[in-house]
């Protein structure tokens, strides 16, 4: 553990993917990445179908079913199933935008809104459908478009069987109940 800290200060990197240039400090975290090559999804959803690279992931999305949301802001009634969500969040309260673009004047709360921010300037859209050409510039659009092709509906109603694709649809849906 003590060679693994450091290696933060050598930056000694002496794990190396065979496949690509990524080298790492730690062991799992090659295991990891070499995911990314080899497709490996161990982590299955106790609810659904979905299988997942890391059991993080698993574990967020998990949370869809049974809406858990353990992470609280301390300033407002928000909660949240990941962290990182909160953080984001909380940068609503301080008006924070600590990632700015290189290429206009947009700032950014958060560094993946920035990277998606710059996919607007160059025209990529680096994350492709599996059934269908679809090309989308974040993960989280892909994830919601290949729900058409899947049919999972990871979004419960409280009050009645109905489940939806996205979560703005259950917003909806759920001003018909009037409660």
């Amino acid at each position: 553990m003590l060679n693994t800290h450091n290696r933060r200060h050598t930056g000694e990197k002496p794990y190396a993917c065979a496949v690509c240039a990524y080298k790492t400090t730690k062991s799992a975290n090659l295991i990891r990445h070499q995911r990314t090559h080899s497709g490996e999804k161990p982590y299955k959803c106790s609810f659904c179908t979905a299988t997942f690279a890391e059991a993080g992931a698993q574990t967020v999305h998990e949370r869809t079913h049974t809406e858990e949301k353990p992470y609280a802001c301390a300033r407002c009634p928000y909660k949240t199933p990941q962290v990182s969500n909160l953080r984001r969040h909380e940068r609503t309260h301080t008006e924070e935008k600590p990632y700015p673009c290189g290429l206009c004047k947009y700032k950014a709360t958060h560094l993946s809104n920035l990277r998606r921010h710059e996919h607007r300037h160059n025209g990529e859209k680096p994350y492709a459908c599996q059934y269908c050409p679809y090309t989308a510039i974040a993960s989280d659009k892909l994830a919601i478009h290949e729900r058409t092709h899947t049919g999972e509906k990871p979004y419960a109603c409280p009050y009645c069987p109905h489940r939806t694709a996205r979560t703005g649809d259950l917003t909806n849906h759920l001003k018909t109940h009037r409660i």
